[in-house]
């Protein structure tokens, strides 16, 4: 009796298993949308872009997602009830479990208000003693973290830092809100963009384009 032999079986998707696929996908998709629409776009150099500029880019949308988020999503604008004067001074305050400003409640889940942190969970580095070296010549400074503190480095090594205008207080205002900010100092090393409330995110982009730098900026939210 001839053995007759089998083709090797062969694995794929069926029609059924693609048609899942096709729904979890839609389904994905319909909730990322709603969680990036309306917020500002990046600044950047002109011209194309370098994979060192990509990869930092990234970095700076995935941290401002983690500032501002909504409450479908685990993120400190929402989970503070949208009070503006309980946003973290800095980067690396992201990263504590408990509130580090006097007089933040931690979460409730039921009025979805408090600090439900860290909200940061995977430092790639500290941040440097900005009063050694040339630090401060490369305008950072100690109000964008204390040294040590638990932070994130941009593709240059140097710290992605925090900028908001406080004026020295402990509120902030609507504008100081407007003009917050995510900055990578770039390829230079130096952060060009001066910590100033008074000028809106439209001449900062124009001064961008005027003066060719090459910090990579991102703001947390802009009231249009």
């Amino acid at each position: 009796m001839r053995n007759v032999k089998r083709a090797p079986y062969s694995s794929g998707f069926t029609l059924i298993e693609l048609v899942l696929v096709m729904m979890v996908l839609a389904i994905v998709a319909g909730l990322v949308v709603p969680m990036i629409g309306g917020l500002s776009e990046i600044s950047t150099p002109a011209g194309s872009k370098s994979e060192r500029e990509i990869i930092v880019e990234t970095t700076l949308r995935n941290v401002r997602d983690t500032f501002v988020s909504i409450e479908m999503r685990n993120g400190l604008w929402a989970d503070m009830g949208h009070m503006p004067n309980r946003l973290p001074r800095t980067v690396g305050q992201m990263f504590l479990s408990t509130p580090p400003l006097v007089g933040t409640p931690t979460f409730d889940p039921i009025t979805k208000i408090g600090w439900r942190g860290p909200y940061l969970k995977q430092p790639t580095g500290t941040f440097p003693d900005v009063t050694s070296g040339d630090w401060s010549l490369r305008n950072f400074s100690a109000s964008y973290g204390n040294v040590g503190d638990a932070g994130l480095v941009d593709a240059w090594g140097n710290p992605i830092v925090l900028q908001i205008d406080f004026d020295g207080d402990d509120s902030i205002t609507t504008t100081e809100v407007q003009a917050s900010r995510l900055v990578s100092a770039g390829a230079n090393g130096v952060i060009d963009w001066a910590l100033d409330e008074n000028l809106t995110h439209v001449q900062y982009l124009a001064a961008v384009q005027a003066d060719s730098v090459d910090d990579l900026v991102i703001y947390l939210r802009i009231a249009e």
